[in-house]
């Protein structure tokens, strides 16, 4: 059972471990250790903010408050919920991945249609537009989706 004192235990224990560029060709990145459950939080080459996390070396600790079990994970920016593996209802990271499905699933049978159907009379231009505006209606619903839960702050 998780006690508030060992729960402040565990989180005590945390360990910081700083970026390491001794070795050019493999730089330790900086990272956040908790019951053996790593947290990478680094800046890459292009600028952007990386969050890796992982779950494969717990320690004792980790083991006798997970055991064998998945790990739960709650991503959070700001306030806002992105992803949170006990939640009953999907999360706003959950959202947008399959919106990004969905528009890849309609690029790709635009392309099947572009290489199945003989070009209209009126040439390409009226086939790749008449995908383009079927598939925006599902784009825009999956969009409103994510803002509208965004705003909630779900």
């Amino acid at each position: 059972m998780l006690t508030p004192d060992r729960l402040r235990k565990l989180n005590l224990r945390a360990q910081f471990t700083p970026a390491d560029y001794s070795d050019h060709d493999t730089p330790g990145l900086p990272v956040i250790t908790v019951a053996g459950a790593a947290c990478f939080f680094y800046i890459d080459d292009t600028g952007t903010l990386c969050l890796s996390v992982h779950l494969d070396a717990l320690d004792d600790d980790g083991r006798k408050l997970w055991g064998e079990r998945l790990v739960p994970v709650r991503v959070t920016v700001e306030d806002t919920v992105l992803y949170d593996s006990r939640a009953d209802e999907p999360s706003l990271l959950e959202y947008v991945a399959e919106a990004q499905k969905l528009t890849v699933r309609w690029r790709a049978r635009a392309k099947s249609i572009r290489a199945d159907r003989p070009l209209a009379h009126n040439g390409p231009a009226d086939i790749s537009t008449a995908i383009d505006d079927a598939r925006k209606p599902f784009e825009r619903a999956a969009w409103d989706l994510i803002t509208s839960m965004a705003k909630a702050g779900a």
